[in-house]
């Protein structure tokens, strides 16, 4: 059974374009800023963990987030580096992160928490060039000060020298909406398209304008 798994695994890998967490090096979040983005145009994704039920949103959404990029001119991207993952029983977990980020026309900067590094059962994107590790304080959001942490925190660092950050938001919930909520107060760009999440009760609170999944 498990020479199965590991040979279904393999043909995953080859034709769908993943790679696992063992096969990168870690980059220091001071070259990515100082010189990977440095005077880019970056979007930073992030949203909805799990995946959708519905074909046709599912399609819509990777469409209009490769379009709004188009259309800020995005060089690259960055997200958590949600992943899809190989389970102990021989399922296969994964999120719609996971699959929006391998579905962009971008190359992606991930931002993994520690405990994903180096791991052989976890697999990201192939469009995902880089990695690069948060210190671990949580997945992200704000703390009870209202400052970033976790993978917040290491992207609002490693972003500080790009020409231009946008934050493109899919659904999601609380850790979501502390993201937000900061990063609306902090003056950011936000595109966001309404999908009934936690996110969007915030977004309605700021008075952030969302855009409609059109069937």
């Amino acid at each position: 059974m498990e020479n199965k798994i590991d040979f279904f695994l393999c043909n995953i890998k080859m034709m769908n374009g993943v790679r696992a967490f063992c096969d990168y090096d870690l980059s220091s979040m001071e070259f990515i800023r100082d010189s990977y983005l440095k005077d880019k145009n970056v979007g930073v994704l992030i949203g909805r963990g799990q995946k959708f039920n519905d074909e046709f949103q599912k399609k819509y959404v990777d469409m209009w987030l490769n379009e709004k990029m188009k259309e800020h001119n995005i060089d690259l991207c960055t997200n958590g580096a949600d992943y899809l993952k190989k389970c102990d029983n021989g399922d296969i977990e994964e999120s719609y992160m996971f699959e929006m980020c391998k579905n962009l026309d971008y190359e992606v900067i991930g931002v993994s928490h520690p405990n994903n590094l180096g791991r052989e059962d976890k697999y990201l994107g192939c469009n995902t060039k880089y990695l690069v590790e948060t210190d671990g304080n949580g997945w992200g959001g704000v703390d009870k000060d209202g400052c970033p942490r976790g993978g917040t925190k290491t992207t609002v660092e490693m972003t500080k020298n790009c020409n231009k950050v946008v934050i493109f938001i899919v659904s999601g919930g609380h850790v979501t909406a502390e993201e937000l909520r900061y990063y609306k107060v902090n003056g950011y760009e936000i595109e966001m398209i309404r999908l009934d999440s936690p996110a969007e009760r915030i977004a309605k609170e700021l008075g952030l304008l969302m855009e409609e999944v059109v069937y």
